[in-house]
């Protein structure tokens, strides 16, 4: 499902989150920012997405997976913490200091790590002004916003 990044998240015809905007929505058919991300960078957002501390930035999830669309790929092997998360198959969301958040398909750590995607700046800076000790539950604040648009 492609979805232009920074616009207001759609994942339905018809339905957006006003609050929150779309990153990493790609697909083979549209052009996308190229660039490498630095280790920096992709180790919080694997830190956020392995959150153990009670904390969790998915929502929305699956059965099944959504596969890669330039390579097929459907799971990612996390090297640091030796286990699998499986990718592909929820949202990620990522609060900003503004109050407002960042919806991308949990599969953007594989599209930035090996298709080199480089999100907009200020997802970025969002990635990493996370504080990880902040209590924060990205399915209650879906279903919150949810509620606020029905």
């Amino acid at each position: 499902m492609y979805i232009k990044d920074l616009n207001d998240f759609s994942p339905l015809d018809g339905f957006i989150f006003e609050s929150a905007f779309s990153v990493g929505w790609l697909d083979k058919h549209h052009f996308y920012n190229k660039g490498r991300a630095p280790n920096l960078f992709l180790d919080k957002l694997r830190s956020l997405m392995l959150a153990e501390n009670g904390n969790s930035y998915y929502a929305n999830p699956m059965r099944g997976t959504h596969q890669c669309p330039f390579c097929g790929l459907d799971y990612f092997s996390d090297k640091l913490e030796y286990r699998k998360m499986s990718i592909g198959s929820a949202e990620l969301w990522i609060p900003t200091q503004s109050g407002t958040y960042f919806v991308a398909p949990t599969m953007i750590i594989h599209y930035i790590q090996e298709h080199d995607y480089s999100p907009p700046t200020e997802f970025w800076e969002a990635v990493m002004a996370v504080d990880p000790n902040r209590n924060f539950n990205a399915q209650e604040i879906s279903d919150r916003l949810t509620i606020a648009t029905d």
